[in-house]
């Protein structure tokens, strides 16, 4: 298993990596985004798991509300990234 602060700090470079995909003017920018959002949920789940946070079953990427959810419950067990 992969310490909880790695994921963290995984969840932060992506979270980095979205904002960037959004704000750029790239060729494809539809699919980097989509590409970009689906790790960042990957990693949001593996998070959660990690500090024993549920996790909702998804089988393509979260919706804003399921991630807002999960950040939320993340951010209030004290945890940051």
């Amino acid at each position: 298993p992969i310490p909880p602060v790695l994921l963290a700090l995984e969840l932060s470079r992506l979270a980095r990596h979205v904002r960037y995909v959004e704000e750029a003017d790239l060729p494809n920018k539809a699919e980097r985004l989509m590409a970009a959002r689906l790790a960042y949920d990957h990693a949001l789940r593996d998070y959660c798991r990690a500090v024993e946070i549920p996790v909702p079953t998804a089988i393509r990427g979260l919706s804003r509300e399921q991630r807002f959810d999960m950040e939320e419950a993340l951010i209030g067990a004290g945890h940051e990234w």
